[in-house]
């Protein structure tokens, strides 16, 4: 990336794993990229200084033995929290190994994660909800099964400038929710949108002056 341009030709490949189309997502922790396979396969490549992927993928251990669709993540420093969808459960992954896995509890189908300060946030489809945990060291604490109810199954969360958006849909419609978050890790709306039906990705990005 050079200001506005982007050039369009890579300056690194690597295939992957499974590489069977079930590619989900993708996260830098240190001097790697994490990637998840929905397949159940989670992956670390190497990045060279200039950003470039290099070499030949690895596949993360510890993985645990009912994993079922490894999704979303979330990355911070050398951390990465991947949900695994279809088990109901968050794992911590740190140095290419799974260190710790949380269960979902009522909520089903955590898909998409994102951080806030000493909290994660999980979007649950088709639970229609937000849960929140406490994330410190290698612990994954869920301190609210229901943080927040959404209008539709979420397809993605996201957070930043103190803000927590979600994106959901019905089949009729998308919802865009945007949420404030306390130090507390309380999530109040603080604005609702619908739009047309397929929307499926959300960002918080920093306002310009």
């Amino acid at each position: 990336m050079y200001g506005s341009i982007v050039n369009s030709n890579p300056d690194g490949i690597v295939t992957l794993l499974k590489a069977d189309g079930s590619a989900a997502q993708v996260g830098v922790v240190q001097n790697q990229l994490i990637i998840t396979e929905k397949s159940n396969v989670i992956e670390t490549v190497d990045l060279l200084p200039d950003g470039a992927v290099s070499g030949f993928p690895t596949l993360v251990q510890n993985i645990p033995a009912n994993v079922n669709a490894p999704f979303g993540l979330a990355t911070r420093g050398n951390n990465a929290y991947v949900t695994i969808a279809h088990a109901d459960e968050i794992s911590l992954v740190r140095n290419g190994k799974v260190l710790t896995v949380t269960g979902s509890g009522t909520q089903h189908a955590p898909c998409w994660v994102t951080l806030a300060g000493p909290f994660l946030f999980s979007a649950n489809s088709p639970s229609k909800s937000i849960s929140r945990y406490s994330v410190y060291g290698q612990q994954i604490v869920q301190d609210a099964a229901v943080a927040a109810s959404l209008n539709g199954n979420p397809t993605d969360i996201a957070s930043g400038e103190g803000l927590v958006a979600v994106i959901d849909g019905n089949g009729t419609a998308s919802h865009l929710s945007i949420f404030g978050v306390d130090d507390d890790g309380n999530l109040t709306l603080r604005g609702a949108s619908t739009m047309s039906a397929g929307a499926n990705g959300v960002a918080v990005v920093q306002g310009q002056d």
